[in-house]
């Protein structure tokens, strides 16, 4: 062997007729085309895209934001309690539905589609409020209030 690496060639040939029996090798190679399919699926969770970023609300003088994470994706692979300042008229309402709805939760999401990191850097968002979590189906069809500007659907 000649050169620095301490493995030059790896060479594996299968003497073995076993392979052979039953379609062994079809079936192996059936498999990696499955665990093709899978790396795409994966490559995609692992890709940070704009998205919609929920929080739950705590508190009614300062108001606190903790993101809920999802560490199975890229784009919500945060632990992140942040302090926010919700528009005057926003927060008269919430604070009223807190009184109205004692034990109720709230949640807050930005109103379009935006990478956590740069709402964050913003400093500011357009976002939407809903007592407990919208419907699956990821349309507000209950909402407390929009904060500022277009529509969550």
């Amino acid at each position: 062997m000649e050169g620095d690496r301490d493995l030059y060639v790896l060479i594996n040939v299968v003497s073995s007729p076993f392979p052979r029996i039953a379609n062994f090798t079809r079936t192996i190679a059936e498999d990696l085309k499955e665990i093709k399919e899978e790396v795409k699926i994966s490559q995609l969770r692992n890709t940070v895209t704009p998205t919609y970023h929920r929080s739950i609300v705590q508190g009614t003088g300062p108001v606190y934001l903790a993101h809920l994470p999802m560490f199975s994706m890229a784009d919500h692979r945060y632990q992140l309690i942040i302090t926010g300042d919700l528009p005057d008229n926003v927060m008269e309402k919430y604070v009223a539905k807190c009184k109205e709805c004692p034990g109720q939760y709230f949640t807050l999401a930005n109103a379009t589609e935006a990478i956590l990191e740069d709402m964050v850097i913003a400093g500011e968002f357009d976002a939407v409020m809903d007592i407990s979590l919208p419907p699956s189906d990821g349309c507000v069809n209950f909402s407390l209030f929009l904060i500022d500007s277009s529509p969550y659907c």
